[in-house]
């Protein structure tokens, strides 16, 4: 659900270039069901960040299928002011509480 809010959003914005949008709206046009995108989205999250509530930290992974469609995603944030960063994430609230309780023991 969170992957069909965040393509079908970008293809409607304006200011995302026209190619982003078309390949967007092209991938969301040629999904009927959620269970096809069962193999090809592996992860989409979404979340606020720690530090600021006004930030959101959008993760998704995608089989090489979708590469085309997850390279207009990236372009579209970067476009909307977004910042890009490769691997893990830092870690949750959480994760942070049971390090602490390990530590802790």
């Amino acid at each position: 659900m969170r992957w069909a809010i965040l393509v079908t959003g970008l293809a409607a914005e304006p200011k995302v270039s026209p190619e982003d949008r078309e390949m967007l709206r092209a991938h969301s046009e040629s999904v009927s069901q959620p269970s096809m995108l069962t193999d090809l989205v592996g992860l989409s999250h979404v979340s606020q960040t720690f530090g600021d509530t006004n930030m959101f930290r959008i993760q998704f992974q995608t089989a090489a299928a979708l590469e085309s469609v997850s390279k207009a995603l990236v372009s579209a944030f970067v476009t909307l002011g977004g910042t890009v960063k490769y691997g893990p994430a830092p870690c949750s609230a959480a994760e942070r509480l049971t390090a602490a309780c390990l530590k802790r023991a």
